[in-house]
């Protein structure tokens, strides 16, 4: 029961954040995204509060992304 209530760790926060939509290679022809397979073994063990801030955690880096993107593109784009 006391694993259900604990938090994101600091790797997994990290991990979540920066790589949030990444995924590596698996084999060839398949993808295995991190972010999503513990996902989902947060829902399949019952970890209610790892979930919802994988969740949230995911979103953050999302955003983080998009901003850093459109950061370099304005950036390469300024003219003076």
């Amino acid at each position: 029961m006391k694993r259900q209530n604990d938090s994101l760790t600091y790797h997994e926060w990290l991990t979540f954040f920066l790589f949030s939509f990444f995924s590596s290679k698996k084999t060839l022809w398949e993808n295995e995204n991190f972010s999503e397979s513990e996902i989902e073994r947060f829902k399949k063990y019952g970890y209610q509060k790892k979930l919802k801030q994988a969740q949230q955690t995911k979103l953050f880096g999302l955003i983080f992304w998009a901003l850093m993107i459109l950061l370099f593109y304005f950036i390469a784009t300024y003219k003076e």
